[in-house]
């Protein structure tokens, strides 16, 4: 989960680098201009909206990993999926496939396409799961208004 983390923020000081390299390029009064035409209301909102969606997914997809720790792998959703699904082996893979599952399973989740590959085994799993489903209906329902 850490080296998720840390591709994130690596490609945010990119960002900011790559952008104070264009205003060392651009002149003092050019500037404005450029900014203003490159990034108007409907860019910044369209990156500001796809980031606030992988923050929700990753935390999502860590939340989702955590309640199958605190449950014990083998009482959770990790054992049907292990056992029905040989070629992912959650028992004894890295943390990187681990993250793709559970990222799988939040973006499945909140986009309400449920394939019902990945699905909640206990009560606590269930809880979450409703608290997955109402906070996309709420996220993507401020998108719309």
């Amino acid at each position: 989960m850490l080296c998720f983390i840390l591709l994130i923020s690596f490609i945010n000081i990119i960002i900011i680098l790559l952008l104070l390299q264009y205003i060392g390029n651009v002149g003092e009064d050019a500037l404005s201009h450029k900014l203003s035409t490159m990034f108007n209301a409907g860019s910044m909102l369209l990156v500001a909206t796809f980031y606030s969606l992988v923050v929700l997914v990753n935390l999502m997809a860590c939340v989702w990993w955590w309640i199958a720790v605190v449950e014990g792998l083998s009482q959770s959703w990790v054992e049907p999926v292990s056992a029905s699904k040989p070629l992912i082996d959650l028992y004894n893979t890295n943390d990187g496939r681990r993250w793709v599952v559970c990222a799988y399973f939040a973006l499945v989740t909140m986009t309400t396409i449920g394939y019902g590959d990945i699905t909640s085994y206990t009560v606590s799993e269930m809880v979450v799961n409703i608290i997955f489903i109402l906070t996309s209906v709420a996220y993507f329902g401020f998108l719309l208004k």
